[in-house]
């Protein structure tokens, strides 16, 4: 490796201390014994992993390792209290506790690390550090300064990093790393607190988010007000059970972030990270992860959809679903232009039965999607292939290819589950999905079904797995990889909450929504708010008291209000009134596996009230009310 002294690469802004941690407290936060697990901290454009126990920091800035295995002699960690963008460690040694906080910042390419006493005094010292830069680089080029140490890799589009050290140490070590990179040392004498800022990017990005050091307190106040369910602007939950709600909120983290760095993993995982954003209603992540599969080099995906999924179907069938979330028509658009009649006899000759299964679920979805902004004959192009699709066997003969209904037996499993998940399910299915509800695509799937209790069940239980810190750290449900955002699992949950639970079905070309909720006994108040269709956002509130079901609707942004169809079902034997904003409605109701359900179509111009009365099914008593949204620990 050979590494150079650059005067052209400058030192960086010096600049003045840096701003304290540890003054906010994160409204969602693990606390407990440090365990020898992982965490994760994401921002829009860095991420932070290590080991609770003993550190060990890797810094990400766009999905690049800019610093790494970063460790301080300041003993082992005995406790921690975690959350989505922050860390505190308490490092016990013999010169007593030190306290630790690590920050990725929300929306810089930059993190910080201090080290603090317990009472937020002066660290006795001296503080040794140590650190690799750019690990894996082969040509690195660097100047140090007094407080400051600036990298650049010397290959085409390289990484950038500028590491700041304050109060500054008594002398820098920098070495070549046998892996690549430069290996750091830096000793600090001088009274504490002692601050660690990683800046990466282009030289403006470097420049920008190093001058931010002396704000860290506001970029920690911001990390934590982005955590704040109260604060979000996507679909989140206030149910009450503090556990369910800190969960969703960590999950929508861990699936909002690596979009919004624009590091989608590569794979199938795209595809659900995709559409867990689509289920939060975040457009903008669902279109990085649109981009993401069409910039994909493979034509098929192998994984959990089968073991030839056509990339341009999932990428397609997103776009569908943006546009019929969102109003936008035109990745919709786009995706129609695309799909000449060659370029679909080309997809259709190139894919077997579970490709163009999953081919035909995108074009019906596109069909539906761009039915407004597609002309007549497009329209009826993409509608034909869609239903009637049609392969050449190994034999030689042709056979239409049908997409399999929920339940059914799956001659082509990928379109199965397609179909199943993003609501296409039959109602009157005869048995229940293959995938056992212990997964996190087979509670969805029983929920859906119509299996409501035991799906949920197993949904809440994995919703809380990755909470507690096993196997991969608090508030992860999948292990850290490289580039950090593989959180497909926090994605099916988080699409399971809102496509099976809630049952949502935007249709925002024309103005109206589906929502079909389904409780389960024993939950006794459930509320959802920043349900999303088009430029409007609604709560949805259900409440049991007694035998009677309320459901509220309430628009909280929007000019237009939307349509919403709404097709509860009721953990009751059958249903014997229906009111609507407090006037008896006759509807026409359903029954079946011990459940009911209506359907009533109302503008929600206001808020909207919907009350039901029945029966419990005599065979099971109702559950006791175990107090807000209880179901289970």
């Amino acid at each position: 490796m050979t590494i150079r002294i650059d005067p052209e690469l400058g030192v960086g802004p010096t600049g003045p201390a840096p701003g304290l941690l540890g003054s906010t407290e994160a409204p969602v936060a693990l606390a407990g014994p440090a365990s020898s697990g992982p965490f994760t901290l994401e921002g829009e454009r860095v991420a932070i992993h290590g080991s609770e126990r003993s550190g060990g920091h890797a810094f990400w800035v766009d999905g690049v390792t800019v610093v790494a295995n970063l460790t301080v002699d300041g003993g082992a960690c005995g406790n921690v209290v975690a959350a989505p963008g922050s860390l505190r460690r308490e490092l016990l040694g013999s010169a007593g506790t030190l306290i630790e906080h690590t920050l990725a910042a929300p929306a810089l390419p930059l993190a910080a690390c201090q080290w603090t006493h317990p009472t937020g005094g002066q660290w006795p010292g001296p503080l040794t550090l140590s650190f690799s830069i750019l690990p894996g680089e082969e040509h690195v080029g660097y100047r140090m300064g007094t407080s400051t140490l600036r990298a650049v890799s010397r290959r085409p589009g390289g990484p950038g990093v500028l590491v700041t050290l304050h109060p500054a140490p008594e002398e820098w070590s920098v070495v070549e790393a046998p892996q690549g990179g430069l290996g750091v040392r830096a000793r600090v004498t001088d009274p504490g607190p002692v601050s660690l800022l990683v800046a990466g990017g282009s030289e403006a990005d470097v420049t920008r988010a190093a001058a931010a050091g002396p704000h860290l307190r506001a970029h920690e106040v911001r990390a934590a007000s982005e955590g704040d369910p109260d604060n979000a602007e996507v679909l989140n939950t206030a149910t009450g059970a503090i556990e369910l709600d800190h969960a969703v909120t960590w999950a929508t983290a861990r699936v909002r972030a690596p979009l919004g760095r624009g590091v989608p993993p590569a794979g199938e995982d795209t595809f659900w990270m995709g559409l867990g954003a689509l289920a939060l209603g975040d457009g903008a992540g669902a279109l990085a992860a649109v981009g993401a599969l069409a910039r994909a080099q493979a034509p098929t995906l192998k994984g959990s959809l089968g073991d030839s999924v056509p990339t341009g179907a999932l990428a397609t069938l997103l776009a569908a679903r943006y546009t019929l979330l969102t109003g936008d028509a035109a990745p919709a658009r786009d995706a129609v232009l695309g799909l000449t009649p060659e370029a679909l006899a080309r997809h259709r000759n190139a894919t077997d039965a579970t490709g163009w299964a999953v081919w035909g679920l995108a074009l019906e979805m596109l069909a539906d999607a761009a039915r407004h902004a597609a002309d007549d004959d497009e329209f009826r192009r993409l509608r034909n292939a869609a239903t009637l699709p049609v392969l050449p066997t190994p034999g030689g003969e042709r056979r239409t290819v049908r997409l399999p209904m929920a339940g059914q037996a799956a001659e082509t499993p990928a379109g199965s589950l397609l179909r199943l998940l993003l609501g296409g399910a039959a109602p009157g299915a005869k048995a229940p999905p293959s995938l056992p509800p212990s997964t996190h695509l087979g509670c969805w799937a029983h929920i859906l079904w119509g299996n409501v209790d035991e799906g949920y069940a197993a949904w809440r239980g994995l919703l809380g797995q990755g909470m507690t810190g096993q196997p991969y750290g608090r508030g992860a449900w999948d292990p850290p990889s490289a580039p950090p955002g593989r959180n497909p699992a926090a994605a099916k949950l988080l699409a399971g909450l809102a496509y099976g639970l809630l049952g949502l079905e935007p249709d925002a070309p024309s103005g109206r929504i589906r929502v079909a909720p389904a409780m389960p006994r024993v939950v006794t108040r459930f509320q959802v708010r920043q349900l999303r269709v088009g430029e409007a956002r609604f709560t949805l509130r259900w409440a049991r008291d007694g035998a009677v079901h309320r459901i509220h609707l309430e628009p909280t942004h929007g000019r237009v209000p939307p349509m919403v169809i709404l097709e509860p079902s009721f953990p009751l034997s059958r249903i014997d009134a229906v009111r609507v904003d407090g006037a008896p409605a006759a509807l026409e109701a359903w029954s079946r596996k011990g459940r009911s359900g209506v359907q009533v179509q109302l503008p929600l111009d206001g808020l909207r009230t919907v009350e039901v009365e029945g029966p419990w099914s005599p065979d099971e008593p109702p559950p006791a009310g175990r107090g807000p949204g209880a179901a289970h620990p």
